[in-house]
């Protein structure tokens, strides 16, 4: 089982997969709400009044559309006899056809309306939710990683402590047949079964801790233990892992990739929106409407007014003008901030897999010294030249040695997962 079977697992039916992404289709769907705003409209009003003094019928069938630019149209067919409730529309037996255009005038010259924005808002939202679901992915797969790593370090541990086990047993048989020859007391027997029984002990112990982190791994995965071990076997901790990145070129990858930067630039986006619409305020608002008519019998008719209304003190504006602003230089120093984080993260990522490397390096002449002083030992046992308690410490020795190297490895690994999450790197 390496790393890149996590990703055979961790999908939409994986409950832990959905939590991360699952508002980004919330937010996708919102989007699509805010498209309704452009949505052809079809209009169907019937009224019929038959009161003591007074009668009258009204009847429309219109289509209208709403342009991002603010621009409203909308064109159909009306008919109005007697006197109306709510206005003044009188036409023709046979009805007449309309047509009507409302022209915001600054919004059409600045090419910007509340629907739009609120659509464009709606957009930028779900990009910003897209990398909310990127960084929460790879929070997963750091954290999946680490669990797998937990089990491929616990392992070779496990077999670390089977290893030392079976040196106990191969000592009691040496003994053994040292006592049955004469060569050794059989109080030697009791001392060696001693070994076994506490090294049985660390066995067990060991088998209960990775029994524990295999349950946790196998949760995130979502299938069986006894499925899992007939069709996986777990590699070698010791695997090689090469990312040879300079600070700088780790550092652009970043830039380029990190959730977290990506999502105060969509802010920053969200921002800038804001500042162009919220220019309209400062000036009157102006809406023109032309409206057409036309009968059969009475043929054309045209109607055109004009709307201006503005606020005196602005301060709708100017309020909103000054909290963008503010906000936008909060934006740029949580980047800032953001930046100088990663930076210094990376670094001592970049730093800590340099020293672990160097680390491993002399750990492994490390274990060739204890193994050759742990032979050396037996061999002067088997000489009568030395006792079994000091069998016991190299062979102890020599385990501590090797055990310190895998956590060498195990720190080596997290550290190259680190930094693959600090890069932003898909898995």
């Amino acid at each position: 089982f390496l790393p890149e079977d996590i990703n055979t697992y961790l999908n939409k039916e994986n409950p832990f997969y959905y939590n991360a992404v699952g508002q980004e289709y919330v937010t996708k769907a919102n989007e699509q709400y805010h498209q309704g705003a452009f949505d052809f409209q079809l209009n169907i009003n019937a009224d019929e009044k038959k009161y003591p003094v007074s009668t009258g019928n009204y009847e429309e069938l219109k289509v209208s559309k709403n342009i991002e630019n603010g621009i409203e149209l909308s064109m159909g067919y009306r008919q109005a006899q007697g006197t109306q409730e709510y206005n003044n529309i009188k036409t023709g037996t046979n009805g007449e056809f309309i047509s009507m255009v409302k022209i915001p005038v600054l919004s059409v010259i600045q090419d910007i309306s509340q629907n739009k924005v609120n659509l464009e808002t709606a957009k930028i939202e779900t990009k910003q939710q897209h990398q909310v679901s990127r960084q929460n992915l790879l929070l997963l797969h750091l954290q999946v990683k680490k669990v797998y790593y937990q089990l491929l370090f616990q392992h070779e541990i496990l077999q670390t402590e089977q290893n030392l086990l079976q040196k106990a047993e191969k000592n009691f048989d040496f003994v053994s047949k040292q006592v049955n020859i004469g060569l050794l007391p059989k109080i030697s027997l009791f001392d060696i079964e001693s070994q076994i029984i506490e090294r049985k002990q660390r066995l067990l112990t060991a088998q209960n801790l990775f029994s524990q982190i295999e349950n946790v791994f196998l949760k995130f995965l979502g299938i069986s233990k006894e499925n899992f071990n007939q069709n996986y076997t777990l590699p070698p901790l010791t695997s090689q892992t090469t990312l040879d990145l300079s600070l700088q070129d780790a550092f652009d990858i970043a830039i380029k990739n990190h959730p977290s930067l990506k999502q105060t630039q969509h802010k920053i986006e969200k921002n800038k929106l804001g500042k162009e619409f919220n220019e309209l305020s400062k000036y009157p608002k102006v809406n023109i409407g032309l409206y057409t008519v036309y009968d059969n019998i009475y043929k054309e008719g045209h109607k055109v007014t004009f709307d201006l209304s503005m606020p005196i003190e602005r301060n709708s504006y100017k309020g909103k003008d000054e909290y963008l602003k503010k906000d936008y230089m909060l934006l740029h120093s949580k980047q800032e901030e953001l930046l100088r984080n990663i930076e210094a993260t990376i670094k001592n990522l970049l730093q800590g897999i340099s020293i672990t490397k160097r680390t491993i390096s002399m750990s492994k002449q490390e274990i060739v010294l204890a193994q050759k002083l742990e032979k050396a030992e037996n061999r002067k046992y088997q000489e009568g030249l030395s006792q079994l308690i000091l069998i016991n410490q190299r062979e102890i020795r020599t385990l501590q040695v090797e055990q310190k190297l895998l956590k060498y490895y195990y720190d080596l690994k997290i550290l190259y997962t680190k930094l693959k999450f600090e890069l932003g790197e898909e898995h």
